[in-house]
């Protein structure tokens, strides 16, 4: 006997499958187009943290005396390094207005005014996301935004330092040099304190308030001796303390030969500002004649870094012009990763004469150097046997710096802070 029509049930499945089919493309939609989304946004964040990175490093190695035109550069920084950054396979929208110097959030540990915030987008309007199921129901686009927030912070050790110590600035009352410029420190003074031989060495030339005196809050500080013009001259102890005087120093080990490998190469000794370099630490005063290590030093280290960028690097003062021979001016060497920007340590000159005069017999000379701050510099030549360089930062590696005000911490860390 024939089934009734409408008792027959043929067909049911497909009706079932139909409406199922409805629901797996929803579920795609959610799974697929949100699994895109969440991808793009932790791109979104990489490319927001790189770029902030990126931007808080020009700001770090910047001239703070000319902020419209750093400012322009850490925007313009920060938007390449962004969009080399592809988010979902396409460069996220940045623009210079994007990137904002601000005061840095509340606890933060590094220079206070020094943060830069950076926004990346792919949304509506701004390069928005694709959407694959969605368009199903009507969503065309879907979006995301990410933000990062890089500080400036000073640091506390370093490593790669050569093995010259030079003096910190001091307050300087006596110029015999014409012109006379009494209480102002200049690259041809001289550190006028005590008699240095006969009868009365060690003695005060006068009275102390008309003296040379070194007052560590006035030593070199940032940023205005950036791009400083230094000539170093080979010291020994015996030597009046001048601008250019500079200390042999021993790093893993004593002799010429030692010494100039530690010009020519990276030694990893880490040194940290307040570090008192002596024979019990294995970083001592070089008594020795080092003027041909010196030499052959600079000039092997000179060679390898032309070789390693192909053209030779020089300094480049703020506004792009290289400097002049004889030109201090704030700006930076035009290869940024040459060899020939090194870390010197900077000492306590009071502490060292002091030392000299009035501690134990050094017989040997190694006289014990107390590390007030460590600061970069750019070897740009030898001239004879001096060493032609310029003041500037350096990075930082380790801990971030404390004790040390912030004007007077040449050494560079930048951190993601937000």
């Amino acid at each position: 006997m024939r089934r009734a029509i409408w008792r027959d049930d043929r067909g049911a499945v497909l009706v079932h499958v139909a409406v199922a089919l409805v629901g797996l493309l929803a579920f795609s939609s959610l799974t697929i187009d949100y699994g895109v989304l969440w991808v793009a946004r932790r791109q979104a964040q990489n490319a927001a943290d790189a770029a902030a990175l990126a931007a808080a490093h020009s700001l770090a190695y910047g001239d703070l005396t000319d902020m419209t035109t750093l400012t322009a550069r850490v925007k313009a920084v920060g938007v390449s390094v962004a969009q080399q950054h592809l988010v979902w396979g396409q460069a996220p929208s940045v623009t210079p207005d994007d990137i904002t110097i601000i005061t840095c959030p509340p606890l933060t540990p590094g220079v206070p005014d020094q943060c830069v915030r950076v926004e990346v987008f792919r949304r509506q309007g701004r390069s928005p996301l694709p959407t694959f199921f969605g368009n199903l129901v009507g969503v065309t686009s879907q979006g995301v935004q990410a933000t990062a927030t890089a500080q400036v912070a000073v640091g506390a050790t370093t490593s790669c330092v050569r093995p010259w110590a030079i003096p910190d600035k001091w307050l300087d009352r006596i110029d015999d040099d014409a012109p006379k410029d009494i209480d102002t420190w200049t690259m041809d003074d001289t550190f006028n304190r005590y008699y240095e031989s006969g009868a009365l060495k060690g003695e005060l030339l006068g009275p102390v308030e008309t003296l040379d005196e070194y007052v560590p809050s006035m030593g070199y500080k940032v940023p205005d001796d950036i791009g400083l013009r230094v000539k170093l001259k080979v010291g020994s102890p015996q030597d009046t303390i001048s601008p250019g005087f500079f200390l042999p120093i021993s790093i893993g080990g004593t002799g010429g030969n030692v010494y100039q490998e530690n010009i020519e190469e990276c030694n990893p000794h880490q040194f940290a500002i307040g570090d008192v370099l002596s024979t019990e630490e294995g970083v001592e005063v070089e008594p020795g004649n080092m003027i041909g290590p010196t030499k052959h030093g600079v000039d092997n280290l000179i060679a390898a870094d032309t070789l390693m960028n192909g053209e030779e690097a020089v300094w480049k003062c703020t506004d792009g012009h290289v400097a002049s021979a004889n030109e201090d001016c704030a700006g930076y060497p035009s290869t940024g990763t040459s060899l020939r920007i090194v870390p010197l340590p900077v000492f306590d000159v009071q502490a060292y004469l002091d030392e000299k005069y009035f501690g134990e017999d050094k017989t040997t000379g190694r006289f014990n150097l107390k590390i007030t701050r460590l600061v970069g510099f750019f070897i740009e030549r030898m001239q004879g046997n001096d060493v032609i360089g310029r003041v500037t930062y350096y990075p930082a590696n380790g801990t971030l710096g404390s004790g040390t005000a912030n004007n007077a911490n040449f050494l560079r860390k930048i951190i993601l802070v937000r």
